[in-house]
């Protein structure tokens, strides 16, 4: 009887696991642009950089016709990714974002998120400047 319990209770935890998962797909369709942005910023800010990440990716794969919005997504993801040491996650997105503003019109999109990607960049291992005395 009580291996049943246990049995139960241990599938009754990981579908309710599975379940409360976030997901691209179950975000819901409807949210705009500025909704899914600030959800992404909310989870970043409660902690959630998973959720965060799945906002941004929602976001990109939504709205990436627009330019602003499609950087803006890149460049927080790979942010977040940056914050968490994952460089080579971050490296190819960040250098993506810079490839974007060099094929783009200048001004056609706001130049800051070119000044800190190219920052972030340089936080990467590999792309930190050596000094002089190695």
């Amino acid at each position: 009887m009580k291996h049943s319990r246990f049995t139960c209770a241990a599938l009754l935890a990981v579908s309710l696991f599975f379940s409360s998962c976030l997901t691209v797909d179950s975000v819901p369709q409807e949210m705009t642009a500025p909704e899914l942005l600030r959800e992404a910023q909310n989870s970043y800010d409660k902690g959630s950089s998973r959720k965060a990440l799945v906002y941004y990716q929602a976001l990109a794969e939504r709205y990436g016709s627009d330019a602003t919005m499609y950087v803006t997504a890149r460049y927080e993801t790979a942010h977040i990714y940056i914050k968490k040491h994952k460089w080579a996650k971050a490296e190819p997105i960040l250098q993506e974002v810079v490839e974007i503003y060099r094929n783009m019109p200048a001004g056609t999109i706001s130049g800051s998120f070119l000044k800190m990607a190219e920052s972030d960049l340089e936080k990467i291992p590999a792309h930190k400047p050596k000094s002089d005395s190695q």
